[in-house]
């Protein structure tokens, strides 16, 4: 029997340009006011024994609030709990800036955005604690881009936890 494991990494650093005393010139450097690079990795992550549960696709986004590969990304289980979300622009799929908006909504208590991502290689990395109260099941998250012309090309990871009580 097979464990699933994952090595996953994060870092930002905050940075200020600063124009020189030439008027022309600029220097950027990490932020004064933070002065530091943050970041973080986590190595041997263990996502269990069911292979079922890692969910990947690389697909686009259309205009309306769910996109073309979502519901092939979760097959039958949209009650599936999201214990970990990864999304990354790969390429523009339309001539202009593609982006990417992710929000969750259960039509009940919680409707927020999760993520915005503007840019080829724009990514974020959502790690969730499937144990709490609120559990986030994939039907409610709607993926989608802007405007016709920022359809983005994206890839998905997604894994799964137990479905909700």
């Amino acid at each position: 029997m097979a464990t699933f494991t994952a090595d996953y990494a994060v870092n930002i650093t905050p940075k200020e340009t600063t124009l020189l005393s030439d008027g022309v010139d600029t220097v950027i450097t990490v932020n004064s006011n933070i002065d530091k690079v943050l970041g973080s990795a986590i190595s041997g992550k263990s996502w269990g024994t069911d292979a079922a549960k890692i969910k990947y696709d690389a697909t686009y986004t259309t205009t309306t609030t769910t996109t073309t590969g979502w519901n092939s990304i979760i097959g039958s289980s949209p009650t599936a709990i999201v214990t970990f979300l990864f999304m990354r622009i790969i390429s523009a799929a339309s001539s202009g800036t593609p982006n990417v908006t992710v929000n969750y909504d259960d039509g009940v208590t919680d409707a927020f955005q999760i993520a915005y991502l503007s840019g080829v290689g724009d990514c974020f990395l959502l790690p969730l604690n499937s144990n709490e109260a609120r559990a986030y099941a994939t039907a409610n998250f709607k993926v989608y881009s802007t405007g016709a012309t920022s359809i983005a090309n994206v890839e998905t990871l997604l894994i799964l936890g137990g479905e909700p009580n």
